[in-house]
């Protein structure tokens, strides 16, 4: 498995350790040295007229610039690039075959997909069955095509990449494949905004799937709403997109039984595991302006829940090429002479879809990498660390955890989208076994459904408390490590002990505030009767 490359700090804490009182002096504030980096490295492969100029149309230069760019500081994105015909174009992997290439050294690889059914260099077997072994092994996968049967040939015989999203033209594939939508006419998806053309910054508004869940009842219920993470930006949901005049389509399956031979192994292709089948879902639609009907033009499938890959089908590289993002870099530089500041938000907002994309199909020790990094980077926050005391001095630890869990959620949050945030903090009291459905993006299919939360028990109060708690556990002990990189090693697991043992302590100081407020409420009832 794919371990985390980490950048070793350039400088250390005195071998005398800093004594816990004296951590809250402001000098001490910033002296933790998080420079390590969650190294996610990205495979992608193109073809036909693809590759990776910055300039020319369907390229992918801008993308990977972006990806460079990213505002994470403790992740870095490494790109290998690979084209499946000869390329002139410097670092890259010509002639690319997926069998004879060592993809386990890859996070994720992104497929973008031009030839067509029975043209170029459609994958081999010995291809699926690398492809298929680096999916179930937890490599994550971005696929696309465009209209028609573009992308074809790389892409539609990959276990469920061909099954989420319409690869056959103009009839159906060989087992039944529905048909995907058309270049031109009536049956093409157009989500061109009226008047303007693929090349201007004016990008389609996409709808994603909304996600719930809900704490408390009557006047104090509570009612939490959020979209995929991979469409969670900064400052809220993702909602746009570059437009087309004639993209793809990502759907739902109908078959989910199917298994696949490649090469003499068999691959089920949605697997279960402790009677739970993952499902693939369509987390965005968009507007086709032929037709009132809505299509699919993201889908994504959460293959950790049963412990292969994850995996991501857009609708159209359009949303992706320099020719449909170069306009939006344009017109959000100032000093361009197309600038429009109404561009820059909603560029924005595309710009951290393609990063989610990234962070989101990572393989498994990956996302504990990243997830523990953000913990670890939280305990250098400022007002944590002028706020964290010696647990034997404080009176009420509800409060005092309330306190650190509040600042922890806004310091994760600067670094991270809120939807991630969320995520992480599921992933940390998951292992408290709560009996209450607390995950809203985990499907259900398979398993008992959990119970929402009682009336009157304020889980994010709770959440924020059990948060707090882990803090103060994590910052006791790792707060003066001289090598927080070594907290990563072997999936972080001695970071994620000391964190969930201690979100335990703050589960405790929830009760102990329950039963106080239940104390007096009945106290109070009495001065009544």
């Amino acid at each position: 498995m794919l371990e985390p490359r980490l950048i070793a700090p350039s400088f250390r804490i005195p071998e005398n350790r800093i004594r816990f009182e004296d951590r809250l002096r402001p000098e001490n504030i910033f002296d933790l040295p998080f420079l390590f980096k969650c190294k996610v490295k990205i495979l992608i492969v193109a073809e036909s007229g693809g590759g990776f100029s910055e300039t020319a149309g369907s390229h992918l230069g801008q993308i990977i610039k972006i990806l460079n760019n990213d505002p994470w500081s403790h992740i870095e994105f490494d790109v290998s690039k690979a084209h499946r015909e000869a390329s002139t174009e410097a670092d890259v992997l010509d002639n690319f075959r997926f069998d004879n290439h060592d993809l386990d050294q890859y996070s994720q690889i992104w497929m973008f997909g031009i030839s067509r059914d029975g043209s170029g260099n459609p994958v081999s077997e010995t291809e699926l069955n690398a492809i298929s072994k680096f999916m179930d092994t937890g490599g994550g996968v971005l696929a696309m095509g465009d209209h028609e049967d573009l992308g074809n040939s790389m892409c539609a015989k990959i276990p469920r990449v061909g099954s989420m999203r319409r690869w056959y033209h103009p009839n159906p594939g060989p087992n039944g494949e529905p048909v995907a939508p058309d270049q031109t006419g009536d049956g093409r998806h157009d989500t061109l905004v009226a008047g303007g053309t693929q090349t201007d910054p004016v990008p389609q508004e996409i709808s994603p799937k909304w996600y719930s869940r809900t704490f408390g009842g009557g006047f104090v219920k509570k009612v939490f709403r959020y979209p995929h993470p991979l469409l969670c930006g900064a400052n809220g949901p993702i909602n746009f997109l570059p437009d087309h005049m004639h993209e793809g389509n990502c759907e739902v399956p109908e078959n989910l039984a199917n298994s696949f031979t490649f090469d003499g192994d068999t691959f089920i292709e949605y697997p279960s595991k402790s009677g739970h089948q993952e499902i693939p879902e369509v987390i965005a639609t968009a507007t086709n302006n032929v037709s009132p009907e809505r299509f699919g033009v993201i889908g994504a499938y959460d293959g950790h829940a049963v412990k292969v890959g994850r995996v991501v089908v857009d609708a159209t590289w359009h949303h992706w090429f320099n020719v449909n993002t170069l306009p939006y870099i344009n017109a959000s530089n100032p000093m361009h002479p197309t600038f429009t500041p109404d561009t820059v938000q909603k560029w924005t907002e595309i710009q951290a879809y393609y990063r989610n994309v990234a962070v989101w199909l990572a393989k498994p020790s990956l996302q504990n990498c990243i997830r523990n990094g953000s913990w670890i980077r939280t305990l250098g926050d400022a007002d944590i660390r002028i706020t964290v005391r010696d647990l034997k001095l404080v009176k009420n630890h509800s409060q005092y955890f309330w306190q650190l869990g509040v600042f922890a959620k806004d310091a994760l949050g600067r670094g991270a989208t809120q939807c991630q945030t969320v995520r992480w903090i599921i992933d940390i009291l998951a292992e408290l076994e709560i009996p209450f459905r607390i995950d809203p993006f985990r499907q259900l299919l398979g398993k008992p459904v959990l119970p929402d939360m009682p009336p009157g028990l304020d889980f994010d109060e709770f959440e924020t408390i059990a948060l707090g708690a882990g803090i103060h556990g994590a910052f006791e002990k790792f707060g003066n490590i001289k090598e927080p990189e070594k907290l990563l090693n072997d999936e972080g697991k001695a970071f994620s002990e000391v964190f969930i043992k201690s979100t335990k302590l703050g589960a405790k100081a929830f009760e102990k505030s329950f039963k106080d407020t239940d104390k007096a409420m009945k106290l109070l009832m009495k001065r009544f009767r």
